[in-house]
């Protein structure tokens, strides 16, 4: 049976302090706060690292915070807990921070250790206007409450977005996309994925011009006042809400695509 090691590790970006080390030991299962950095940063990244042994298995960031604020689950399963317990703390998460902004890498393990896996959890804190740059390899995102421009991607994860105001670029190979839109920005929406449907939900009152296309599967669209353009097909819809305006392509090959108003 497998034991699992767990370890927290809380960053705060909202003191005059400007150094920090996310990486640095902690005792299993204990948390605290590992660094501090100025305020008024103004994009966040989190990414993985090239070379790293370390799935991130969820990231969620929220939009309702006055101050940045990461919290970092680094977890080890091992056939023991004499196996797990040292290694949680090698998990590297490295930061690359400037005045405007802050990259967080989930770095892993070096080298490979057979018998060990490793997982990295982050919950981010932001004020809502925050320009987001998120990116995964087999895990989850999931965003809410940001007006900021929002970038995601994930290998092999899914993608949830609610509440959003900003434009939005959001990626998948294996794994469905759902976005819930605010309010729409005069920036572009995308939204593309291989393998996983998508469903979308706009005001029904707002802008836009919609590309929607599923090489596999149908594009449904209901309860909106949109216009057609152009040939319209039961995999390819193009149509104008309203008076028309913001771009919004949705793309997928095997996946239906469910474009509603926002209740």
């Amino acid at each position: 049976k497998q034991k699992t090691a767990y370890e927290i590790t809380y960053g705060d970006w909202s003191s005059d302090v400007c150094s920090s080390d996310l990486a640095g030991p902690l005792s299993i299962g204990q948390a605290h706060v590992s660094g501090s950095w100025t305020v008024r940063l103004e994009e966040v990244r989190i990414v993985e690292g090239p070379n790293y042994l370390a799935e991130t298995a969820r990231l969620t960031v929220e939009g309702a915070g006055r101050t940045r604020e990461v919290t970092a689950e680094r977890v080890v399963r091992a056939p023991s807990d004499a196996a797990a317990g040292p290694l949680a703390p090698r998990v590297r998460i490295t930061e690359d921070v400037t005045p405007d902004r802050v990259i967080l890498r989930n770095e892993g393990l070096a080298g490979i250790i057979v018998g060990i896996a490793v997982e990295v959890n982050f919950h981010v804190t932001v004020p809502e206007s925050t320009r987001l740059h998120l990116r995964t390899a087999d895990g989850d995102i999931t965003v809410s409450h940001v007006a900021g421009m929002v970038v995601a991607s994930s290998t092999r994860g899914a993608i949830q977005a609610t509440g959003l105001r900003g434009g939005v670029d959001l990626r998948t190979s294996d794994g469905s996309i759902s976005l819930d839109l605010a309010d729409l920005s005069p920036e572009p929406v995308d939204l593309r994925t291989v393998n996983g449907g998508m469903t979308l939900t706009i005001p029904a009152g707002a802008n836009a011009s919609i590309d929607a296309s599923s090489a596999k599967g149908k594009v449904d669209i209901a309860g909106l006042p949109v216009q057609m353009v152009g040939a319209q097909t039961a995999r390819r819809t193009r149509v104008r809400l309203n008076d028309g305006g913001t771009p919004i392509q949705a793309a997928t090959t095997n996946g239906n695509i469910v474009i509603r108003p926002r209740p």
